[in-house]
């Protein structure tokens, strides 16, 4: 495959392309929840928020959500108990990109471009309320950049928020302030 469709909880997580066999589908944390299929998993916070942690939709303990994937789950460190976990190469991305990954979703971009998918396809990874998105939302589009600059083609639907901006700088600035 040389399509992956990254997948978060945003609003726009349903218009991804879940029936087309051409793409490779990216989760992470509860999402298993709510989207039909996935390839991999990213999981990457610290292991005791994992065994303290419950589902968003049904309340169950997140563990047992996690341990039941059939597929590889990028984590901090290999769990006996998670028997498809894999540890995320951390120090090969801190090598290529540098040390500013601000999410799981900039860990998961991170790993795309370094296996040079020719397509990164973005859902659900709006980055438009509160202060956590606002720190993450400019790691994600540097890396966006990154991966432009590098060749591969990166899809973000109309709906996200991601690489907008409500004007044009010093051509329609002004718009607001004439009203």
């Amino acid at each position: 495959m040389n399509k992956v469709a990254l997948i978060g909880w945003g609003k726009t997580k349903n218009l991804a392309p879940f029936n087309d066999n051409n793409f490779e589908i990216w989760g992470l944390n509860d999402l298993y929840e709510v989207i039909p299929r996935w390839d991999r998993w990213f999981e990457i916070h610290k292991r005791c928020d994992i065994d303290n942690a419950f589902t968003r939709i049904n309340n169950k303990p997140y563990l047992e959500g996690l341990t039941s994937l059939n597929c590889p789950i990028y984590m901090q460190d290999k769990y006996k108990d998670i028997t498809c976990s894999i540890p995320y190469p951390l120090q090969k991305m801190i090598d290529r990109f540098g040390s500013y990954f601000t999410s799981t979703m900039a860990y998961m971009l991170a790993l795309a471009i370094d296996e040079e998918f020719e397509e990164i396809h973005l859902y659900g990874i709006d980055c438009e309320t509160n202060q956590e998105y606002a720190e993450q939302r400019a790691c994600i589009e540097r890396l966006i950049g990154y991966a432009e600059g590098k060749g591969i083609k990166v899809y973000i639907p109309n709906e996200s928020p991601l690489l907008k901006h409500w004007c044009l700088y010093g051509y329609e600035d002004d718009i607001l302030e004439k009203k």
